[in-house]
């Protein structure tokens, strides 16, 4: 299951996913955040993509997602935000990424802050 939703007060577009993600369910996914995106007519925004609370993440989801986060990006977003499932995701990606996150374009965490 998923959700995505805009936060236009703040300019963020939150995608949540939950539960056990597959391929097919990544795709739909990443249509509905173009859809919102295709619609959406602001300026800079931040994206936050959560799937902490993913059980399991079938092989490709990742890749989906980045797909999603580069369409954001191509779309205006200033900055990419990643809510993880664990510290070890957030090692790898960081420094699979670490330019970007040394730039402030991207960060990875385990829970929003408040």
């Amino acid at each position: 299951m998923y959700l995505v939703k805009w936060n236009e007060e703040d300019g963020v577009l939150e995608a949540s996913l939950g539960g056990h993600v597959t391929i097919g369910e990544a795709q739909v996914f990443t249509d509905s955040v173009i859809n919102e995106l295709n619609e959406y007519h602001g300026g800079t925004f931040t994206f936050v993509l959560d799937y902490s609370k993913a059980s399991r993440l079938d092989d490709g989801v990742m890749e989906v997602f980045h797909v999603v986060q580069t369409y954001c990006k191509l779309r205006g977003a200033q900055k990419y935000v990643c809510v993880a499932r664990n510290n070890e995701e957030i090692e790898f990606m960081t420094r699979l990424r670490l330019q970007q996150v040394l730039e402030g374009e991207e960060e990875y965490q385990l829970a929003l802050a408040a």
